[in-house]
């Protein structure tokens, strides 16, 4: 479509130069042909805007260059004209292209910075462990729309503990799962180790060991997944092993908080209980003494 609408601008430019070209020389008429280059590029695309330059060469020469309606050319300075007209629209074209594809990556990194800002909020808000799992799961189901699954370690193996809805693991994806955690490094379809698994599955590493493992759907491998993606979905990798620690640390402290007061309580007891002995036995020794 793109490279339709090209043709079509080019066209539209010489219809409205054929009229006014007895009037207005022609050479003046090849800002026209620049402004549909520039234009074509900017909305269309490198390849649209490269057509649109060499067609403007052709039908500027074909309908505005004497003799008209015909490919030879009278004048040979018109030659520099030509040559002008195209290096210039390939210039702009390539310039122009390029500007349009940093700004779309720029609107693609801008967007997965607000899908890791709005994942991160929501583990903040997140009470306990299986609501934090459970955001992460949502963020990159609906990011990537490929059913995703986190397994933690239990007993010595790993346990999925949230998942998308009607995922099912298969032992090639637990083997896959139990790689990618004792390996520290990816495992599963697209890579090298347990490539029979139908899951990407990539290992949530944190400063202190790794926490577990989450892992993407069938249609998720190094082939199909862009550098972009990947950096994301290391971003949502990382935020659930820092959720993950975070939650195991809460626990811990709260066990340790338990204990203390158990300590404290035991202490206050034994306190109690030896003066409660203390108060008998002092009669008891005054008692002997005397005797």
């Amino acid at each position: 479509m793109g490279y339709v609408q090209s043709v079509l601008l080019v066209l539209l430019v010489s219809l409205v130069s054929i009229p006014i070209h007895w009037v207005i020389e022609p050479v003046n008429l090849v800002m026209l042909y620049l402004a549909v280059v520039v234009v074509a590029a900017l909305f269309l695309g490198r390849g649209p805007a490269i057509l649109a330059s060499v067609l403007s060469v052709l039908t500027f020469d074909f309908f505005l260059v004497e003799p008209r309606l015909s490919f030879t050319v009278a004048d040979s300075q018109y030659l520099l004209t030509f040559l002008g007209l195209l290096m210039v629209g390939l210039v702009i074209s390539n310039s122009a292209a390029l500007l349009r594809n940093q700004v779309q990556v720029l609107r693609t990194r801008e967007a997965h910075l607000d899908a890791l800002n709005s994942l991160s909020r929501e583990l903040t808000r997140a009470i306990n462990l299986e609501e934090m799992l459970q955001s992460v799961v949502t963020h990159v189901d609906n990011v990537f729309n490929r059913p995703v699954a986190i397994l933690l370690p239990v007993n010595g193996g790993l346990q999925s503990v949230a998942a998308s809805r009607d995922l099912e693991l298969s032992a090639d994806d637990l083997e896959a799962a139990l790689q990618a955690y004792h390996l520290r490094c990816p495992a599963g379809k697209g890579t090298d180790i347990s490539s029979g698994a139908g899951l990407l599955c990539l290992p949530l590493i944190t400063a202190l060991a790794s926490v577990g493992v989450i892992g993407i759907g069938s249609k998720a491998d190094f082939d199909t997944v862009t550098t972009d993606q990947r950096q994301l979905l290391g971003g949502f990798s990382s935020l659930a092993a820092l959720a993950i620690e975070r939650a195991r640390l809460a626990e811990q402290a709260s066990q340790a908080k338990i204990l203390e007061n158990t300590e404290r309580l035991q202490a206050a007891l034994l306190n109690s209980i030896s003066h409660e002995l203390r108060t008998p036995l002092v009669a008891i020794t005054g008692a002997l003494s005397t005797l």
